[in-house]
């Protein structure tokens, strides 16, 4: 009506695999999800809504077909990459998403959220294959070649990083506790 452009603050960006990185999707805190091609126009393709609340995360199947959200009030859905619509949602969180990831040959989802849980899903079904407490709140995750294990990488809060103690993050699964010795912890 008025021609006024809508605000951006982007949350997310995620490069969509096998578009000879021309193809790039980002979420903002204004609820947006835009598809944006390089090689087309500097204009989105498409910009969707699908949560009623700020979004936080995007992650890319390596396909390039499917997109995974999250959002700050716990909402995680999957939507088709060329179309921008929602295929389903992932239940189960409480608390902002903090970051979503796919596995590379799996058929695995791992979601990472306030109520400090990290979740796998079955990427197909979207169905809870494991659900893992950590005591800190994590910000981030990322997912091993090995499957049902999620390397997870933690941030601990501010107070902490400002006073400089040591931190070693773990690697999780199997119900196990493994240390691991990473550069520049």
């Amino acid at each position: 009506m008025l021609n006024l452009q809508v605000p951006v603050n982007i949350k997310g960006v995620a490069f969509v695999p096998q578009s000879n990185g021309t193809k790039v999707i980002t979420v903002s805190a204004h609820r947006h999800v835009r598809l944006y091609d390089t090689a087309l126009k500097k204009r989105p393709i498409y910009s969707v809504e699908p949560h009623d609340r700020a979004l936080s995360c995007v992650c890319v199947a390596s396909d390039g077909k499917r997109a995974v959200v999250g959002d700050v009030a716990g909402n995680v859905t999957m939507l088709d990459v060329e179309t921008g619509r929602a295929i389903g949602n992932f239940k189960g969180h409480a608390g902002s998403v903090r970051d979503v990831v796919f596995h590379t040959s799996e058929n695995m989802v791992a979601t990472v959220s306030l109520d400090r849980n990290v979740r796998l899903f079955n990427a197909g079904t979207r169905q809870l294959i494991r659900k893992i407490y950590t005591k800190q709140r994590l910000n981030c995750v990322a997912l091993t070649s090995e499957p049902y294990e999620a390397a997870v990488v933690a941030k601990v809060t501010q107070a902490l990083l400002k006073r400089r103690t040591s931190f070693k993050p773990c690697i999780l699964g199997g119900g196990k506790r493994r240390q691991t010795n990473i550069p520049g912890s």
